[in-house]
This record gives C-alpha cells, sequence and structure tokens, in this order.
C-alpha cells in the first residue's frame, strides 16, 4: 500500500536520518489508521508477542485481549486515541489496485493451505487476516472506551486532516502518511513496541525536516505543496501504477535521488516556470503521448487532491467525522462525495460506529464488491463466497431496491470480485428485490425506508426468515438465535453450493462446544454495543468512560502453532460458517439491529476447533465432555431438527444437490408439524434443566427427562476411568 519502497528509504537511508526525532507518547491525541494497526495486532496477539497460528482462521478470545491492553496501556499514560477505519470503495482509481491486490490474497492463502509451516510463506510485513477480526476489534476497542469511526471511504486522507486539525501524531505503517502535511508527524508502526506502546521514546518522522534536508532543501526549498503531492504521485501509489508511469519515468531517472520521490522532486524543481500544481502538470502532459494523456493527467490530479489534507473542505470533513453530535442530527455531511445523506439517520450513525455493512453501501454506490482476501481454502472447491450468495441478495434488494420499479428492481445485479477457477473473477449477482415471507410479518421485504417503522419482532422475523430459522430458534434465549440459526444455514450449504466438502455431526459439536467453552451459560454470546445505543447523552457517556473488562485470562487457550500439513477441508468448512455468521451480523445491522450484538471473541477459536476436530483419539462425547449436557443437546437439537446430519462415522459421500430449493423450503419439507411440536416441549425441558437448585426431582419430571434424553441425538453413554484411560462403557438392558 502507498509509495512502492519508500518506506524503507526513508526509514533506513542515511539520507532522510534528520528527517527523525525522537518523541514521547503520552499526554497528547492520537489518530490511528485502523487497518494497519488491526495487522500488526493480530501479529503480536500469541506468545512473547509473536503471531499465533493465522491459517486456522482466527484465534480472536487473544486478538481481543491484545487490542484491550495496547488501549488501555495508552490510556494509562494519557493518550487519547480515535481509531479511522475505512469505509466505501467509491473511487474507481483505485479499482486495478485493489484487483492486483486481491489477487496477490488468493495466492498467498492458497500456498498457507498448502504450506507444513506459516513462517515458510508469510514474510516479516505480511498477515494472513481472519474473516470476524474487523468486528472483533471494533467490539475490543467499544469495550475499553476507545472512539471508532469509520470514514466515508478511504480512511488515509481522513486520519491525516484530523492528525493536522488536531496538532498530533498519525500511528500507520502506509508510506503515503510520509506524504501528508502532518505537523504532529508519524510514528511507524515498525518502531513502536506493540506490547508496550508507552515505556520509551519512539521515532518520529517529520516532513518538514525531510525538505529542509541537506540533500533536498537547497534545489526543493520552498517548492509548492501541489508539486510535492505531484512527485509523490509520479514515484507511483495506488492510484497512479508504475505500469502508467513508464513513459514517463525516463524524464527524472538521470536526476539524483535514491528513490523515485527525490528524482521528482529534482526534476520538477529543475524545469523552468514550474512553481504551480497547473503549470507541473502542463510539462507532464507536453511529455506523453496523445492517447495517454488525459487518463494519466486524471489520475495524477485524483492523487495529488488525496495527498492535499489543508483543504477548508477536507479539514471541515475531519471535524464532522468526529463529532458525535453530528451522528443524530438530520442535515449529516452535505457535502458527502459518497452521497450518504440520502441514506435514514440510523443506518448513517451505525455506519460511523462501524456496525453497518460498508459491503452494502458500496453496491450502492455501483462500485465492485470483495468477496474474497479473507479465507484461507480448499481450492479445489467451490470458494466460500458461494455459501451466502441469498443472503446477499436480500441486503442488496433492501438497500437497492427501495423507491424502484418492480420489473427495474428485479434486473439489478451487483458486480462482485471473488475466487474463480482461473483465480480473481468478476461476476454478477442477482439481486433479491421481491421475496415473499408468507405467514409473517411484514408479508415481503422492507426498503430501507420502511424499516424504522417495523417493530423490533417483525425485523426479527425476516432475519431468522433469511436464514431459513422460522419457527425453529423462537424459544431458545435471545443470545443464541442468531447463533443457532447460523448453524442451520450452514447445515442447508450442500442444497445451495454443488461442489463443497460435507458437514457432519462432529463439525456441529465441535462449533457449539467451543462456544460454549467460552461462554456457559444459557443467555448466549450476545452484547449491547454502542450502536444499539440511541440517546446522545448515553452515548458519549459510553464512550468516554466504557471500563476495561477483557476475556479473562483463564479462559484463553495458549496460543499454539498447528504442526504437519493442514486437513484443508476442515478449515474450509469452518470458515464457511464463519462467512455466514459474518453476513449474519451484517443483514442485523441492514435490518437496524433487531438482535444484539454477538461477542464474536468468544465464539470461536480456529486452533482449538481444528486441533479438535482433527484430533481420532477424541470421540465426539469426549469433545462435548467439558461443556454442560442439557444445554449443547438443546442448541444441537434445535440447530439440527428437520436436517439429515451425517455422523461423522459414516462414509462422507456428499448429497446430491437440491437445485433451487433455499434453506427454508428445505427445512420445512424434512419437518413435520409434530416434529416442531416436539421442538418446543424439548427446548423448553432443556433450558429449564439449567435453572433446577438441588438434586430433588418428582416422578413426572424424572419422567419427562428421561423422555426427552431418549429423543435427544446426543447422548451421552457412561464414562469411566481405566488406569488413567478415558473408557466408554456400554450399557446393556438387564435381563428378566
Amino acid at each position: 500500500m502507498g509509495i512502492p519502497k519508500l518506506t524503507t528509504y526513508l526509514c533506513d537511508n542515511p539520507e532522510a536520518k534528520g528527517a527523525w526525532d525522537f518523541y514521547k507518547l503520552e499526554n497528547t491525541r492520537l489518530v490511528i489508521d485502523g487497518m494497519n494497526l488491526m495487522g500488526s495486532l493480530i501479529k503480536s496477539s500469541g506468545p512473547r508477542g509473536n503471531s499465533g497460528d493465522l491459517r486456522c482462521g482466527g484465534q480472536y478470545a487473544e486478538f481481543y485481549q491484545r487490542v484491550c491492553e495496547f488501549f488501555t496501556d495508552l490510556r494509562a499514560h494519557g493518550v487519547e486515541a480515535i481509531i479511522i477505519l475505512d469505509g466505501i470503495r467509491s473511487s474507481e482509481a483505485k479499482q486495478a489496485t485493489l484487483k492486483t491486490r486481491f489477487k496477490q490474497r488468493i495466492k498467498l492463502y492458497a500456498a498457507l493451505a498448502r504450506a507444513r509451516d506459516q513462517r515458510d510463506i508469510l514474510r516479516e510485513e505480511e498477515v494472513a487476516i481472519s474473516p470476524w477480526s474487523t468486528y472483533v476489534m471494533t467490539e475490543a476497542l467499544v469495550n475499553v472506551g476507545v472512539p471508532c469511526i469509520t470514514a466515508d471511504g478511504e480512511a488515509d486522507s481522513v486520519t491525516g486532516a484530523l492528525a493536522r486539525l488536531w496538532n498530533c501524531p498519525v500511528l500507520s505503517n502506509d508510506s503515503d502518511f510520509f506524504i501528508f502535511d502532518l505537523p504532529g508527524g508519524l510514528i511507524h508502526l515498525r518502531d513502536l513496541d506493540l506490547m508496550r506502546p508507552c515505556t520509551r521514546k519512539v521515532r518520529r518522522f517529520r516532513r518538514s525536516k525531510f525538505l529542509q534536508s541537506p540533500a533536498l532543501s537547497s534545489f526543493v526549498g520552498g517548492i509548492e505543496e501541489g508539486l510535492i503531492a505531484l512527485a509523490a504521485s509520479m514515484a507511483g501509489n495506488d492510484y497512479v501504477t508504475s505500469q502508467e508511469l513508464r513513459n514517463l519515468r525516463p524524464l527524472y531517472l538521470r536526476y539524483h535521488g535514491e528513490h523515485f520521490l527525490c528524482k521528482a522532486l529534482f526534476w520538477l524543481a529543475a524545469v523552468k516556470n514550474c512553481t504551480t500544481l497547473e503549470q507541473g502538470l502542463r510539462v507532464v502532459g507536453q511529455n506523453v503521448r496523445d492517447s495517454l494523456r488525459v487518463d494519466l493527467l486524471d489520475r495524477l490530479r485524483f492523487s495529488v487532491a488525496f495527498y492535499n489534507i489543508t483543504t477548508p473542505g477536507r479539514q471541515g470533513e475531519a471535524q464532522q467525522l468526529v463529532n458525535v453530535d453530528s451522528l443524530y442530527t438530520t442535515n449529516i455531511r452535505p457535502h458527502l462525495v459518497c452521497q450518504l445523506d440520502k441514506f435514514p439517520n440510523w443506518l448513517i450513525s451505525a455506519f460511523r460506529l462501524g456496525g453497518f455493512s460498508s459491503m452494502a453501501l458500496t453496491a450502492a454506490q455501483g462500485q465492485p464488491v470483495s468477496q474474497t482476501g479473507i479465507y484461507l481454502e480448499d481450492i479445489t472447491q467451490d470458494p466460500i463466497s458461494k455459501v451466502d450468495c441469498d443472503m446477499r441478495g436480500v441486503m442488496y434488494g433492501i438497500v437497492l431496491a427501495a423507491g424502484k420499479r418492480e420489473a427495474e428492481a428485479s434486473a439489478l445485479h451487483v458486480s462482485e470480485l471473488a475466487r474463480g477457477s482461473g483465480g480473481l473473477q468478476v461476476q454478477d449477482l442477482k439481486v433479491v428485490a421481491k421475496r415473499s415471507l408468507e405467514g409473517l410479518m411484514p408479508e415481503a421485504l422492507p426498503s430501507l425506508g420502511e424499516i424504522e417503522a417495523m417493530s423490533k419482532a417483525e425485523r426479527a422475523r425476516v432475519v431468522l426468515h433469511v436464514l431459513g430459522a422460522s419457527g425453529f430458534v423462537e424459544d431458545l434465549p435471545i443470545g443464541w438465535q442468531i447463533p443457532i440459526a447460523t448453524l442451520r444455514y450452514w447445515l442447508c450449504v450442500p442444497q445451495r453450493v454443488r461442489n463443497t466438502p460435507q458437514i457432519t455431526d462432529r463439525h456441529v459439536i465441535t462449533l457449539l462446544t467451543g462456544m460454549l467453552r467460552n461462554c456457559p451459560d444459557s443467555s448466549g454470546p450476545a452484547y449491547e454495543t454502542a450502536i444499539h445505543i440511541k440517546n446522545l447523552e448515553n452515548l458519549k457517556l459510553f464512550l468516554s468512560q466504557s471500563p476495561c473488562s477483557p476475556v479473562a485470562r483463564d479462559r484463553i487457550t495458549p496460543v499454539s502453532m498447528v504442526s504437519g500439513k493442514l486437513e484443508v477441508s476442515a478449515i474450509h468448512i469452518f470458515n464457511q460458517w464463519q462467512r455466514i455468521v459474518l453476513s449474519s451480523q451484517q443483514l442485523n445491522s441492514v435490518l437496524n439491529f433487531p438482535f444484539p450484538g454477538l461477542k464474536l471473541h468468544v465464539m470461536y477459536d480456529g486452533v482449538w476447533a481444528y486441533s479438535t476436530f482433527t484430533n481420532t483419539r477424541l470421540s465426539n462425547d469426549d469433545i462435548r465432555q467439558p461443556v454442560s449436557s442439557p444445554l449443547l443437546n438443546a442448541l444441537y437439537f434445535a440447530a439440527t431438527t428437520g436436517l439429515e446430519i451425517v455422523p461423522s462415522s459414516a462414509k462422507k459421500a456428499k448429497t446430491p444437490p437440491t437445485p433451487g430449493k433455499s434453506a427454508q423450503s428445505a427445512s420445512a419439507a424434512a419437518t413435520s408439524a409434530h416434529t416442531a411440536k416436539v421442538t418446543k416441549t424439548q427446548l423448553v425441558n432443556a433450558f429449564s434443566l439449567l435453572e433446577i437448585e438441588g438434586d430433588e426431582e418428582s416422578e413426572e419430571e424424572e419422567s419427562d427427562k428421561a423422555e426427552e434424553q431418549r429423543a435427544m441425538p446426543l447422548s451421552q453413554p457412561p464414562v469411566q476411568k481405566v488406569g488413567g484411560r478415558r473408557v466408554t462403557r456400554k450399557t446393556h438392558p438387564r435381563k428378566h
């Protein structure tokens, strides 16, 4: 990201040594590039500040803990931090760079799937980001009371403008920040001790000192701000690639300097009558072929505007972005380049606080939506992005089809970037513009304008209907309804995806046991976030005084590395479920949060799930033994009722897909009215068992419990220890 090789030049070259000073990070504001910091904290969330195994799909409890510890240390030293995250991808100029980056990620994850050790693949600056990482970081930031704001589009310019407004440093490893005019300077992540960020002075880059260095000042002293940004653009970045500059670079290659930035600066300074940006662009245009001139100059202008953070518009954008009062006013951001002002205020508020799907809003801007880059998957199978196409189509329909005629809405498509047989492919996903919700209120998918007038119960019914869980999870506590609904949707993947690994009962038991290990009570892994706090004063109080209560250390499994070659199909299947959970949270946000947020950091541990599932010495009963049996049985029953579950001991023969059959219709066809009635009785009985105190039970209760255990799909035979080894003792009916 940013300008190639500029970080190495400015950080390590003696020519740039004078641009750095030492800075004590305390009693100051600090604006942080959120995506950059996330990658660095993931790499340092293992033992002794190293990364754990990044191939298994996320060790979220450890990452959550690292985020909490990092910001707790900053707060203890008087550092008031704010995180800025990327928002909508609305720039067509960056599409070529994004596609190249996605192709690189597909190759990286394919190589990780084949490697016996991730250290053979990942370079020092690379990190494999897991599917839920952004959500888990946002959850941790809310927990420690650190504001986390989503920008309209690219976060870099807004981050720089806010730091300039506050006259404070920026924390990032993006080389674009070397070009921004930041009076408070740049603290590069490679120079910061992430385990103890405030214990010693840290190096800080000052652009003004760099331009005043002996190597530059005599040639480019007093050069206009626009020409500095033009020189940086001519060095190449995400908007102007090296390929597009190939005909221009021979003009300044012969000039002094060890980096293209210095060479371009010297060339612009040497050209006669070139003191302003427009004069510089005219000189560039005169040295480029006619067929390339218009496109190159447009890209250079866009790039220069990106680097210019001193304009009143950019400063006003930064000021409004962090003004909490503006989140709930009617006149929100009138000058938005992404036109968010056409959406309801509740949506913009949720988007600002990191809770609304930027994917749906990117589609609303007509830009391709990325569906790749964060999943380690079996490349011999269909891509993971196929498992939730129906859910994404519904989200796009709610956001895009509002106010359109039926014929026009039914023809809508969204372009998506996803892994295909030949690498990255652009594919069209049909928008679900009209969907019947028979027997439910409302009876059809709502538009964005109708959602605010709907009750929470009505919006919840829509979510459960799309997940194919209506009539199966409503008797569960509210905190368990979405996790179990996602399991039902996931178990129907073979009906929607033709080429996919077989899901067995062992997969289900492993996931449920993993959730119950860190969330053992019947309330479920749910929590209220700042997104759900609609009172302005309470929101301000929540963001400023939220206590730090990270996950208890004794609940975190020590990070370990998976040794040997991976069983990629197991990780592929678990990542399918992660993908569905993530999409369910986005659907929940599109429908204005009828369900509380999920504590994703306690729901899944990739290394534990993979190691447990692939350990052939553990039976299914061994896996589920540490957690509450009645609760696990109840959740398993709710997740699997009416669905065919393949036993892990059976031969893994894939069930032929049923074309055109949704998860809801498949579930309904396989479940009779009698089964649905039993479901409710089973759930009520199972959860009432958790509240019984003492050992006394009436004869009627004992009879109900015995009948319940006979009907449960998971029964635990008695277990005894023989010579330190666990042995399952078979029980036989007593002979009379």
